[in-house]
C-alpha cells in the first residue's frame, strides 16, 4: 500500500460532478445507475485510509446506513470520519451560501484540504472561499479525466491505440462509421472526451444506424472519438481480458498498489472486479507490458497537474495471434475499485478480493441481511483471513436495503469466488449482478 495523504480533508462526495457541468450526461447517469445519490456512501469506511489527519469530514448526498456504520466500527474496527449530508442542489449553491452566510459550519472545519471525486469549477470555488487547498487543480482534473487528449499522448508515445475517427456531429459519426466499415469493423463506440460509469460511451453498428440513438451530451466537451469496437467479430481477433492497475500519484512520486480483471457486460459497463488477475496463470508476461503502460499514463497524469488515487484501464487481446495491449483509457479520480483494493489490502494484504455489485430482487432490512450473513459464517470481520465485507448499501423506498456493493476476501481469486457461490447456494438470498 502507499503512503496516502497525511493530512485530512473535506470530501465532498457527489458523483454528479464527475461530468464537469455536462447535464446531459448527468442525467444519463441518473437514468442508468440504480441509487447513484447514494454511492458517497462508499468513502466512509476508507476515507480515514486515504486521509491521515485527524479531522476528516465526508459530504454526501445520502445518509449512511446505520447498521451498517455499526459492522464498520464493531466487527471490522474502523476509524471512521465523522460526516454530514449535502444535497447535490445544496453543493451546486454552495459558493453562493458561503459568500452570503458568515457563520457557515464549513468555516469551522478543520480540514487542511478540500477534495472530491473531481475537482469541477464549484469544488475548486468552494475552496477558495474557504481559504483552504484542492489536492489537484480544476485543469489538472479535468484534463486528467479526458480520454481525447490521453489518446493523442498515447498515440505521440507510439503505443497501440484504438482505431479512432473524430466526430463533431451526429452526421459526422455516421460518416465515421462508414470508414470503420470498409476497414472491416461491425461495431463501433462513440465516445464522449470525458464520461463516467459507461455514461459517455455507445455502442453502434456500423451499419443501419439510428441517428436518433446520438445524444447532445457526447458533444459536450468537443468533438467526441469513433472508435474500432475490437472483439470476435473483428477479423481474427480474441479478447483475453480487460484489466486495471490502481495507482496513486502523491507529493513523493507514483505508487501502483493493485491490478484486478475487469467484469464487464458486453457493452463494457463495469460491474465488478477480481484481483489478483486469473488471466495472469495463462499470460503470466503480460504483467510488465501493462505496469509499462501505466507509467506512461501515470507521468501523463502527474505531468497535467493531477494528483490523488487513479485507475488505467485496459484490453488485453490477440490479432492474428499476436498478444496486443492497449491502455483504454484513465480515470483520475476515486473510482469503483479503489474502495475494494483499499479495504483488501488493508485486512489481507497478500490476499484476493471479488468485488460484486448486487441488486436484491427481494429487499431486506440492513440489520437483517448482516446479521444472517454473520449467522452463517460469511460475514467478514478483523482479524478474519476470509469472509464477504459489505462496504455500501443503498436502500428502496422503505428503508430496505435494495442494493449492495460487496467484497469477498480470501487467500486466492479462486477462493473469492467460490466463497461468493456459496453464500449464494447456502443463503436466502435472490439477487442479480449490476452495474457499478
Amino acid at each position: 500500500m502507499p503512503k496516502f495523504w497525511e493530512r485530512s480533508s473535506l470530501f465532498f462526495a457527489n458523483l454528479h460532478s464527475l461530468f464537469f457541468g455536462n447535464t446531459g450526461g448527468t442525467s444519463a447517469l441518473d437514468q442508468q445507475v440504480v441509487g447513484v445519490t447514494s454511492y458517497g456512501g462508499r468513502l466512509l469506511p476508507i476515507q480515514n485510509m486515504l486521509f491521515r489527519g485527524d479531522d476528516n469530514l465526508l459530504l454526501v448526498e445520502r445518509p449512511p446506513d446505520v447498521d451498517l456504520v455499526n459492522y464498520f466500527k464493531d466487527h471490522l474496527g474502523l476509524e471512521l470520519p465523522n460526516y454530514m449530508i449535502l444535497e447535490r442542489r445544496e453543493y451546486d449553491k454552495l459558493p453562493e451560501t458561503l459568500e452570503e452566510v458568515e457563520n457557515h459550519f464549513l468555516f469551522d472545519q478543520q480540514a487542511d484540504w478540500v477534495d472530491g471525486f473531481v475537482t469541477d469549477q464549484c469544488l475548486a470555488h468552494i475552496a477558495q472561499l474557504l481559504e483552504k487547498e484542492t489536492i489537484s487543480t480544476f485543469d489538472g482534473s479535468h484534463k486528467g479525466n479526458n480520454k481525447y487528449l490521453l489518446h493523442c499522448h498515447l498515440q505521440d508515445q507510439g503505443l497501440d491505440v484504438f482505431d479512432t475517427e473524430i466526430a463533431a456531429n451526429a452526421s459526422q459519426i455516421l460518416t465515421a462509421l462508414n470508414k470503420l466499415k470498409k476497414r472491416g469493423y461491425k461495431k463501433a463506440v462513440a465516445k464522449a472526451q470525458i464520461g463516467a460509469s459507461g455514461c459517455g460511451i455507445i455502442q453502434l453498428p456500423t451499419s443501419h444506424m439510428d441517428l436518433a440513438s446520438i445524444k447532445d451530451y457526447l458533444f459536450y466537451e468537443g468533438s467526441c472519438m469513433v472508435q474500432g469496437w475490437m472483439d470476435e467479430s473483428y477479423k481474427d481477433s480474441q479478447v483475453i481480458s480487460s484489466p486495471s492497475v490502481q495507482m496513486f500519484l502523491g507529493e513523493e512520486g507514483i505508487t501502483f498498489f493493485d491490478m484486478t480483471e475487469q467484469l464487464l457486460t458486453d457493452e463494457s459497463v463495469h460491474q465488478g472486479n477480481i484481483s489478483p488477475p486469473p488471466f495472469f496463470k495463462d499470460f503470466s508476461d503480460c504483467r510488465d507490458r501493462l505496469i509499462e503502460q501505466a507509467k506512461v499514463g501515470a507521468r501523463w497524469l502527474y505531468s497535467m497537474g493531477y494528483r490523488g488515487t487513479a485507475s488505467g484501464d485496459f484490453l488485453v487481446l490477440k490479432i492474428e495471434n499476436e498478444l496486443k495491449v492497449i491502455l483504454c483509457e484513465l480515470n483520475a479520480r476515486v473510482t469503483g475499485a479503489t474502495y475494494p483494493a483499499i479495504l483488501a489490502r488493508h485486512f489481507l494484504p497478500k490476499g484476493g478480493w471479488l468485488l460484486r455489485n448486487v441488486l436484491f430482487r427481494k429487499p431486506m432490512p440492513t440489520k437483517a441481511l448482516l446479521e444472517l450473513l454473520n449467522e452463517k459464517e460469511f460475514l467478514f470481520k478483523s482479524g478474519h483471513e476470509r469472509g464477504v465485507v459489505v462496504y455500501n448499501i443503498i436502500h428502496n423506498d422503505n428503508g430496505d436495503a435494495l442494493k449492495g456493493q460487496l467484497v469477498s476476501l480470501a487467500q486466492t481469486p479462486d477462493q473469492c469466488q467460490e466463497l461468493l457461490d456459496h453464500m449464494v447456494e447456502q443463503l436466502p438470498l435472490d439477487w442479480d449482478y449490476d452495474r457499478d
